[in-house]
């Protein structure tokens, strides 16, 4: 579960065309990491979940970092943003509902660490 950090200052200061252009980025770098290529969903505002199915004892955090906090032209700027990420294991768990409210909850204090 991520949610990107410095997202509403973008369509504030330089317009949803902006933003837009920062979330598609974002979901077309999402998608470059590998074990995410298809499994990247927008859930709503600028916030995502990335289902990783295989090589589960690979952790992702450190790419999928690295990837969204790449800089990003458009047009004459460069936009910078940061993101939260909150982790959970599927078998840790009885239902998705459940490992999503972790993973947003994880994610939610990853964001209030900052």
């Amino acid at each position: 579960y991520l949610d990107l950090n410095k997202f509403k200052p973008i369509n504030d200061n330089y317009g949803h065309d902006a933003g837009d252009y920062v979330l598609a980025q974002t979901v077309l770098r999402l998608k470059d990491i590998n074990h995410f290529e298809n499994n990247v969903y927008r859930i709503g505002g600028d916030e995502f979940i990335l289902v990783q199915t295989d090589n589960l004892s690979e952790d992702l955090s450190d790419s999928i970092l690295k990837a969204i906090e790449e800089p990003i032209d458009f047009k004459d700027l460069v936009i910078s943003i940061s993101t939260s990420i909150g982790i959970s294991i599927s078998s840790e768990f009885n239902s998705l509902e459940e490992m999503l409210k972790d993973a947003d909850k994880m994610m939610f204090n990853n964001k209030e660490s900052r």
